[in-house]
């Protein structure tokens, strides 16, 4: 699992390709700022400040201290943008 600070991504321009099945999911950006310790987390290279694209409709929303977050599993990550 991952957590998402949702509030501290920031609007970047990028291209990205995606596979043909994956075109219509729509995509958030978020900035990693936890990651568990599972096995497809950690052979995966996410880190925490890496800027990624999720499913919208993916895991839990909560709200803290004003911020944003998002419990993800590893599989709503859709890409690491660099």
């Amino acid at each position: 699992m991952v957590l998402i600070n949702k509030s501290k991504s920031e609007n970047t321009s990028s291209i990205i390709m995606l596979e043909e099945e994956q075109k219509d999911i729509r995509t958030v950006e978020g900035v990693i700022v936890a990651v568990g310790d599972g096995k497809q987390v950690a052979d995966s290279g996410i880190l925490n400040n890496n800027i990624v694209l999720f499913k919208k409709f993916g895991g839990e929303e909560m709200e803290l201290d004003g911020e944003t977050y998002k419990i993800l599993e590893y599989s709503d990550i859709i890409a690491i943008i660099e």
